[in-house]
């Protein structure tokens, strides 16, 4: 099993999402370590005759956040996973989200003397036509040369996606609105997912109807207060440095990208890319994402519930 040394990588992001009749939203804070290079803003690139749209990591050449012309995005979390007891009082790995009864997929692990960074996988998937092809490049990655990662993918056409690389296995699921956020940190793992978890409720859940004014207000919050557990992060050697909101719709993606704290007061600086789905085919997406939402939500609910207690046991 690959080890994460947590010290020396210390990214981290908080990342929430909202359904919309004609498109989505996404939101992303990318926190990181000061010793970090800035990031550099959001460019246009072609993969396989395929544009895309996202800001690059100025120390792994990679990226974080990614739109493409098809409507399809991703965003890649670093994950650090957790150690729970199993019933014989061994430690075993468990995904961020992984259900009890899940057994995940296992893949071809090589292990390479150094690892490959996790943004350059996100923005190789960046020419995917839908969430479905990325499963499929998924299974056919070498993953083992990537540390664990949480990978969110959503598409106009098919129902969000969510895959947990933990360093083994690789477990997948639908993403759905009970699951937000999707955070993580390599500082006190638990105690500030947990906080995050929280603040969503007090922020967000508590006001019973999701809106993107909502949820801008989450990544700007530094509830329970100004900290390395807030959403909008500080710390003495890493902050929040950048807060990415991507509208999708039909017809184009809009990108507004802010390369400070999103608290900070500045304004984002605004990116589009032009977009040329089959209207036949968004029809028929929205009515298959709207379905499983509605099925998945109340157990989707239950399992992060019981994920909370397992973690604070």
């Amino acid at each position: 099993m690959v080890e994460c040394e947590r010290q020396n990588f210390a990214s981290m992001c908080t990342v929430t999402w909202l359904p919309l009749e004609d498109g989505y939203e996404v939101f992303c804070n990318r926190d990181e370590l000061k010793t970090r290079k800035p990031a550099l803003p959001p460019a246009f690139a072609e993969r396989n005759g395929v544009r895309a749209l996202a800001p690059i990591d100025a120390d792994g050449g990679g990226s974080w956040l990614g739109v493409n012309e098809l409507g399809v995005s991703l965003c890649l979390v670093n994950h650090y996973p957790l150690q729970i007891p199993n019933a014989a009082g061994e430690k075993r790995e468990r995904g961020f989200f992984e259900k009890d009864g899940d057994q995940g997929k296992s893949l071809n692990a090589a292990s390479p003397q150094s690892f490959r960074s996790r943004g350059l996988l996100l923005t190789e998937l960046l020419d995917c036509v839908s969430p479905e092809v990325v499963a499929t490049r998924l299974e056919r990655e070498m993953m083992g040369q990537y540390r664990p990662f949480i990978l969110l993918v959503f598409g106009l056409l098919a129902p969000f996606r969510m895959f947990v690389w933990n360093g083994e296995t690789m477990l997948h699921q639908h993403l759905n609105d009970a699951d937000l956020p999707v955070t993580s940190s390599s500082f006190e793992t638990e105690p500030v997912i947990g906080s995050r978890w929280r603040a969503v409720n007090e922020t967000v859940r508590e006001k019973k109807i999701m809106t993107p004014d909502l949820l801008v207000r989450f990544h700007r919050s530094h509830l329970p207060e100004r900290s390395a557990y807030s959403v909008c992060m500080h710390r003495d050697d890493a902050a929040t440095v950048s807060c990415t909101h991507l509208r999708v719709s039909p017809v184009k993606a809009e990108l507004r990208y802010l390369p400070h704290a999103p608290c900070s007061g500045s304004e984002p600086k605004c990116f589009s890319l032009s977009l040329e789905p089959n209207e036949n085919l968004l029809a028929e997406g929205y009515q298959a994402r709207a379905k499983l939402n509605a099925e998945t939500v109340a157990e989707s609910l239950a399992a992060q519930m019981l994920a909370m207690e397992l973690r604070y046991e």
